[in-house]
């Protein structure tokens, strides 16, 4: 039986496809985010991956600001809702995909 931490098999699956992931430890500019995945880690990491949740609290719901400045747009915000997965399932806020 193998046996890895939740870390090992998440970065296996990142391998698997690491172009449609950020895994900054800041907010990232909107541009830089399009068509990825924002990691928003919970799970304890050996090495910086992602913007670090561990510190925030269970079953709550935080905002993200952020600034962008886009040629074709101007200057403007974003705004980014992280919502714990217990309660995003209840509010039936969750998409899936099968991969």
């Amino acid at each position: 039986m193998r046996t890895r931490t939740f870390e090992q098999t998440f970065d296996a699956y990142v391998k698997k496809a690491p172009s449609s992931w950020s895994l900054g430890t800041a907010v990232p500019a909107l541009s830089d985010a399009r068509g990825k995945i924002v990691l928003v880690r919970r799970f304890a990491a050996a090495a910086p991956k992602g913007i670090d949740a561990t510190k925030w609290a269970d079953k709550a719901t935080f905002t993200l600001q952020a600034y962008f400045s886009d040629p074709a747009h101007g200057k403007g915000r974003y705004g980014v809702l992280a919502m714990d997965f217990v309660d995003a399932t209840r509010a039936g806020l969750v998409l899936k995909k099968n991969f």
